[in-house]
């Protein structure tokens, strides 16, 4: 059973038919995504973004939407891989950072 699971995969859902199918209690397939790492998957990946990283997302959207109007901006960050909230993330970002950067200018 246990080499079953982890010849499965990252990409193998654990939930009440696994434990049905196997005939063991939910805490046994617990400590085997534990041990075998799959544990990780169900937990939501937070990604850090780089600063150059976050600017080449935004121009790949502007560039996106240049180049086809027609785009929704769903379409568009389903293809950055991206929803609409972090976009908003990264772009408040980068124009927190441009200002920071220039607040010390006297003009």
């Amino acid at each position: 059973m246990k080499e079953e699971l982890k010849q499965k995969g990252k990409n193998y859902k654990i939930s009440s038919e696994i434990y049905k199918k196997f005939g063991v209690h939910r805490s046994t397939i617990h400590k085997w995504t534990k041990e075998f790492g799959l544990l990780q998957i169900s937990k939501k990946v937070h990604r850090r973004y780089t600063d150059g990283k976050k600017l080449e997302i935004l121009q790949q959207y502007d560039k996106m939407k240049l180049e086809n109007p027609a785009l929704t901006l769903e379409e568009v960050f389903a293809k950055l891989g991206i929803g609409a909230h972090v976009y908003n993330k990264l772009k408040k970002s980068i124009k927190k950072r441009n200002d920071q950067k220039f607040s010390n200018v006297q003009l």
